[in-house]
C-alpha cells in the first residue's frame, strides 16, 4: 500500500457549521519553471514543516533546504475568509526563471462545492465570468485543467498540451487574472481564491481529490533573493459576479 505524507497540508472550514471542509496543500509542490526542477521540501531526508501558531489568528510554518530552498508560509482567519501568505528564498546558488508554487484546495470532502463536472466552476475572460465547463480546450486528459493567466509563459514542463503522453489539458481562452470561483451547489454561495499573481489556474475532477488550484507566479529568483506573495481564499453570500468584485477590491486588475 502507498502512504502519502503531507506535511504541508491543512484543513479549512468554509463554513461556520464545518459542513463543508476544504484541504489547502500549501504549497504542494515550489517549481522553477523554465528547467522544471521541483526542489524537495517536505519528504526524504529534509526536515519536516512544523505549524505553528503566531500573533493570535495566524498559523504557519518555516522551513529550511541549506544550498536549495526557504519557504515560509502563514494562513490568517477572519471575516472575510483565509489570508494567505507564501514567501519563497532561492536558497541556491544558481538564479531561478519562472519560479511558481502550486497551491491546492481539494474540495473532496466539502459536498456543496465539489463539482466535477466545472459547470459550477470557473474564471473570468474579456471581462466576463466564465465556467470551465463551456471553455473550449486542446490537449491533455480531460480530467486535468490548466488554464494560464493572459499574460504568463507556460513553463517547461506543461507548456505544450499537444506532445505525446500530455496530462494536462488547457484552454485556449486566457483568463484575465488569477481568480478562480466555485459555486455552491444548491445556494448562492460563492467560493473564490486568488494571489497578487497567479501564472495559471487548475481545475481536477477525479473523484478522490477534485481541486482547484491559483496558482501564484514568483517570477524569476537572483540567488539567495526572497519573494513574498498574497492570496486569499473566501466564501461570500452572492454570484461570482460579486466575488470577482471582491477579489478586485483586494488585488486590484
Amino acid at each position: 500500500m502507498n502512504v502519502e505524507i503531507r506535511t504541508t497540508q491543512t484543513i479549512l472550514s468554509l463554513d461556520a457549521e464545518g459542513r463543508d471542509r476544504a484541504a489547502l496543500w500549501f504549497p504542494e509542490l515550489v517549481e522553477i519553471g523554465d528547467t522544471a526542477e521541483r526542489p524537495v521540501f517536505f519528504d526524504g531526508p529534509s526536515p519536516c514543516p512544523v505549524w505553528q501558531p503566531r500573533d493570535g489568528s495566524t498559523l504557519g510554518y518555516t522551513v529550511e533546504i541549506p544550498g536549495s530552498l526557504a519557504i515560509g508560509a502563514g494562513i490568517r482567519s477572519h471575516s472575510l475568509g483565509f489570508d494567505l501568505s507564501l514567501e519563497l528564498t532561492n536558497a541556491s546558488t544558481r538564479d531561478w526563471k519562472q519560479v511558481i508554487a502550486a497551491v491546492c484546495l481539494q474540495l473532496t470532502p466539502a459536498a456543496s462545492f465539489l463539482d466535477l463536472t466545472r459547470e459550477r466552476t470557473g474564471c473570468v475572460c474579456g471581462g466576463r465570468i466564465r465556467s470551465f465547463a463551456d471553455m473550449k480546450t486542446i490537449g491533455g486528459r480531460p480530467v486535468y485543467l490548466f488554464s494560464f493567466v493572459r499574460d504568463h509563459t507556460p513553463q517547461k514542463l506543461h507548456g505544450d498540451p499537444t506532445r505525446p503522453g500530455a496530462k494536462w489539458s488547457h484552454t485556449v481562452e486566457r483568463p484575465d487574472d488569477g481568480f478562480l470561483w466555485v459555486s455552491a451547489d444548491g445556494s448562492n454561495r460563492t467560493l473564490w481564491m486568488g494571489w497578487d499573481d497567479s501564472q495559471f489556474l487548475q481545475s481536477n475532477i477525479t473523484p478522490a481529490y477534485g481541486c482547484v488550484h491559483s496558482n501564484p507566479f514568483f517570477g524569476d529568483m537572483a540567488s539567495g533573493e526572497s519573494v513574498r506573495r498574497r492570496g486569499r481564499i473566501a466564501v461570500l453570500e452572492g454570484s461570482p459576479e460579486e466575488a470577482h468584485k471582491a477579489f478586485l477590491s483586494e488585488f486590484g486588475g
